[in-house]
């Protein structure tokens, strides 16, 4: 454990960890009384618009402040922000009119919803991006406590709004200002500008496959935790969905954002050894056993706590949320090594195995979910996670003793 903090610096790990985890802390106090505002049906219209949200913001951005990390000084990072704000303006302009388009068809969300996507999409991408770039320019301080920040403040602003109205409007409005609030706060801080690019050829070629493969790479993977939601709401009813989505939000998002926040740190050592033509296998192989343990854990933890303990906690209008949270558990290990994945591949510029890898993974759960829907919602959802969870094991294993070594042969 000490060779791997040493590795990764463990003063900026531990201030992402802190951070991360100290949000993640917040959401959860919040929820006992959240879910005593807000009905399963509610919760339930809120997660399904919020992945689809997720999902329209990985192609309106095309990944490309996931490039920040991989540029070499502070000219290129500055030239990419340019790049990745005027793309983000026309991806978000697109997105927010196919969602419209659809949703005039299927009418499947209330229009006073709808008519936040496009703010709620441009505050989500201005906030990632943000962190992108606190973490490129090293400023772990700032982006671990806007993190926290964003997660207070958007729970207490669901807490304040929902006591005016139980509306699912409410939600989304609370998401918009927690991540338009957190964006000027660390924007303030890092106080960087962005610069036309001059030799287009060159950068255009730098970083091209961003908005292709980086994008269909975070599809497959952000996609596996928001677009079975989306699936999910086509043959089961919002009061099931409210539940899966509470049962995300309660153990895997958590645990996923604080898997991610590590990999991002540690994906500058793996760029550094990179550009040597060297990767380090061990510090994969710590990390990973590090998420096993703590999947094992909450597995566990899960299994042994008695129901009406989350009777007592959430009311009774969740009864029967542990049969449903148990399944997903399986889930923790898949999640957070996600994070360890995607910033490998960038780091190897080898996102098109990773796309290969989740799009299995991803059409799996989907085809499980359509050719299954006539399962009841808990026998499901224990189907979709051994299977996910099985395909990300193998995954992992193919990571760490083949490709890598392969890798290191080569350079």
């Amino acid at each position: 454990m000490k060779s791997l903090l040493q590795t990764s610096n463990s003063k900026n790990l531990m201030f992402m960890l802190a951070g991360n985890f100290g949000a993640q802390l917040v959401s959860l106090l919040f929820y006992p009384l959240l879910v005593r505002l807000f009905t399963p049906y509610e919760f339930g219209t809120f997660g399904t618009f919020l992945s689809l949200m997720v999902i329209s913001a990985i192609f309106a951005s095309g990944q490309l402040h996931m490039g920040f990390i991989k540029t070499k000084d502070e000219e290129e990072l500055a030239e990419l922000l340019w790049m990745f704000r005027r793309f983000s303006f026309f991806g978000i302009v697109f997105s927010s009119l196919v969602v419209f388009l659809i949703n005039l068809k299927f009418n499947y969300f209330p229009r006073s919803l709808v008519v936040f996507f496009p703010l709620l999409l441009s505050c989500y991408i201005l906030f990632e991006a943000s962190k992108m770039l606190g973490i490129k320019l090293e400023k772990f301080k700032f982006v671990s406590v806007s993190t926290s920040a964003n997660r207070f403040s958007s729970n207490l602003f669901k807490v304040l709004l929902g006591i005016i109205s139980s509306s699912s409007v409410y939600l989304i409005i609370s998401e918009i200002l927690a991540n338009f609030l957190a964006s000027l706060f660390l924007l303030k801080k890092i106080k960087f500008k962005e610069k036309k690019p001059t030799e287009w050829k060159n950068f255009l070629k730098k970083f091209s496959h961003f908005p292709i493969y980086a994008s269909l790479s975070n599809f497959f993977q952000f996609g596996l935790m928001e677009f079975p939601i989306i699936v999910l709401a086509l043959f089961y009813n919002k009061q099931e969905i409210g539940y899966y989505v509470l049962s995300m939000r309660l153990v895997m998002q958590p645990f996923a954002i604080i898997g991610n926040s590590a990999g991002s740190i540690i994906s500058k050592k793996l760029v550094s050894d990179f550009s040597k033509g060297i990767t380090s296998r061990i510090t994969i192989i710590k990390l990973y056993a590090l998420y096993l343990f703590i999947g094992i854990s909450i597995f566990l933890i899960t299994a042994m706590t008695p129901e009406k303990w989350f009777l007592y906690l959430l009311g009774e209008k969740w009864m029967g949320l542990k049969s449903i949270l148990l399944p997903l558990t399986i889930l923790t290990t898949a999640k957070l090594s996600s994070g360890l994945h995607i910033y490998y591949y960038i780091a190897t510029e080898s996102v098109k195995i990773k796309s290969i890898w989740k799009s299995i993974q991803l059409s799996s759960v989907v085809l499980l979910i359509y050719f299954y829907h006539e399962l009841p919602f808990t026998e499901l959802l224990w189907l979709t996670s051994i299977t996910e969870a099985g395909i990300d094991m193998l995954f992992t294993l193919y990571t760490i003793n083949f490709k890598i070594i392969s890798f290191n042969k080569n350079h």
